[in-house]
């Protein structure tokens, strides 16, 4: 396939580079600055509100935001902060976050943010692990002993005491700043539990968010639904920075609800919208369900119109499926139909579900990287989709595969001005993160094709080896099972067969959906759930194959972004039903 070359809109910036800032790339509170300029009455921050029973957007434009910003920044100065002072902020989604965020940076200081879901006495051993000297947070988490830190503390909930949007100093004398300074320090739960703090300068951030518009364009009209939580690098960068870097609207809601959902996706006219695998198999899944409950002419004939708009999409490129009116009809009554863009990420999606969206005219793409990369290093573009592939590598990125094995799979590196400087406080984890010559090691498997594009096969650590000496990717099983209603979760994991000679063979733990499982007895779900995974076992290969079922009546623990702590689940829990 011919490969389109990268666009280039961070050229942008070389208009206001020496009278902005200096380096080659802003800090955030300049790339602020820079978007004030150029689009002073596009809607930068908005939520709706609940008002007599009706819901009212609450908004502010870019040139009311910067005002708050500076305000911010003054009482934070006034108030003793200091250049490189650390400043936690934990809360729900709200414009109140991301103000708060960028006005942390204006005043010189640098921001923690910590998950709001964590428990406050976690959060306040991380605030004391970098010697926090302020916090901002929601009121709720007041009462939930946050008050404890002992530290002068904010609130991020409107109409409370010490309302962050109240305060007000009359000092614009910010501290000079620059790309190398570091901006925030992120926490990583990952799925093991041990959290390292994760620096990250303005640099990484900010080319993160520009680099990534090589391949997908951001227009100023553009609405982001800020879904996932602001604190994670995901949501923060591919959503939060790269909407304010192109003048966009982020629109942001701390209800999870799906008729909450729905009603922001209609009435605020969202056009990006950033999720895990999770949400869009669930979207996607209840949306042919629905199809189907209209009965098999229907189905037959969404089908076949889906088929011949994929079709024309993979012979021209073009995205027909909106416009034919059944399948237009279908997004409309899903809250969907003003929808541009759906972004993936946080683990990988089945390439039926990625076909499906595009069907319908959907672009989804989906993209790769690590807390320690800001996060994005590679991204799958509309225009030159590879279905399968994480996508193509980032501009002014490299990705080089290191002591790959004969299918030239092996673990993934790369340099480029988005990767972390190091960990916080931890000169001897960030020495091994590294390469002799500067690349970063993600600790994921993968391959690189000719034209750029990247592979993941799994994780290192995850890598279950089985008797015949056959290396097996828990990830690569699961995808066989992603579209399965019938599971809530599914994880895939080794058990011991020879302790001796460590051989592994394959299990997969599954949580059953409530739907499923409702008005069956436990003999009935135990042998429908045998026949799901010995149907998707014919999908694999035979070493890959799952060998033995356990079924556990609790969830999984889920990180923030909602993906299973692969080693948080106990070895023995649940019941052996098969193998």
């Amino acid at each position: 396939m011919k490969i389109p070359s990268f666009y280039t809109p961070w050229t942008v910036l070389d208009e206001y580079r020496g009278k902005i800032f200096n380096d080659r790339w802003p800090t955030l509170p300049q790339m602020f600055a820079l978007s004030a300029n150029r689009f002073p009455n596009n809607i930068a921050f908005s939520a709706y509100e609940e008002s007599q029973n009706n819901k009212v957007l609450r908004a502010y434009n870019y040139a009311q935001g910067k005002e708050l910003v500076d305000n911010i920044a003054g009482f934070l100065i006034e108030q003793g902060v200091k250049k490189g002072d650390k400043l936690v902020v934990s809360g729900v989604n709200s414009l109140e976050w991301a103000i708060t965020f960028l006005a942390i940076m204006q005043a010189g200081a640098i921001a923690v943010p910590i998950d709001n879901g964590m428990g406050s006495e976690k959060a306040l051993a991380l605030s004391q692990r970098v010697g926090a000297k302020m916090l901002f947070c929601d009121h709720e988490k007041l009462a939930k002993g946050f008050d404890k830190a002992n530290l002068p503390t904010y609130s991020l909930t409107k109409d409370t005491a010490n309302y962050v949007l109240n305060l007000s100093g009359t000092t614009k004398d910010f501290p000079p700043a620059g790309q190398e300074d570091v901006a925030a320090i992120l926490f990583t739960s990952g799925t093991t539990g041990n959290e390292k703090g994760v620096v990250l300068t303005h640099r990484a951030l900010i080319s993160d968010s520009y680099l990534v518009q090589g391949l997908i364009h951001v227009y100023s009209n553009d609405v982001f639904y800020v879904l996932l939580p602001i604190h994670h690098i995901y949501c923060m960068t591919a959503v939060f920075i790269t909407a304010l870097t192109g003048g966009a609207q982020l629109l942001f809601t701390d209800k999870l609800a799906i008729t909450n959902i729905l009603h922001d996706l209609k009435e605020g006219k969202v056009t990006c919208l950033l999720g895990v695998p999770m949400l869009y198999n669930k979207v996607i899944n209840g949306l042919i369900k629905n199809v189907r409950k209209r009965g098999p002419v229907v189905m037959a004939l969404v089908s076949g119109l889906m088929a011949v708009s994929g079709s024309i999409r993979a012979r021209t490129g073009r995205p027909v499926g909106k416009k034919m009116p059944i399948l237009k009809g279908i997004l409309a009554k899903a809250s969907l139909s003003s929808l541009r863009v759906l972004i993936s990420g946080g683990g990988p999606i089945a390439g039926a579900t990625l076909t499906r969206y595009r069907q319908l005219g959907l672009d989804m793409i989906q993209g790769y990287g690590l807390t320690e990369t800001g996060p994005i290093i590679t991204l799958n573009p509309p225009h030159a989709f590879k279905e399968g592939s994480v996508g193509r590598v980032l501009p002014e990125t490299d990705i080089i595969i290191l002591q790959p094995n004969e299918q030239g799979i092996g673990e993934i590196a790369v340099k480029g001005p988005m990767v972390f400087n190091g960990y916080y406080n931890d000169d001897e984890t960030t020495a091994a993160a590294f390469t002799a010559d500067g690349y970063f090691k993600t600790g994921d498997l993968g391959w690189k094709d000719s034209d750029n594009y990247v592979y993941l096969t799994g994780r290192a650590k995850n890598i279950i080896v089985t008797e015949g000496g056959k290396n097996v990717y828990p990830e690569e099983v699961e995808d066989a099972f992603q579209l399965v209603s019938q599971f809530e979760q599914l994880l895939v994991r080794g058990y011991m067969i020879n302790e001796r000679l460590k051989i592994e063979d394959i299990e997969a733990v599954i949580y059953p959906s409530s739907d499923f499982i409702k008005d069956k007895t436990h003999k009935e779900v135990n042998k429908q759930l045998i026949a799901l995974i010995l149907e998707g076992n014919k999908k694999l290969q035979p070493y890959q194959q799952v060998r033995r079922i356990r079924v556990v009546n609790t969830p999984l623990e889920l990180s923030s972004t909602n993906k299973i702590k692969r080693f948080s689940a106990a070895k023995d829990a649940g019941t052996i039903i098969f193998g």
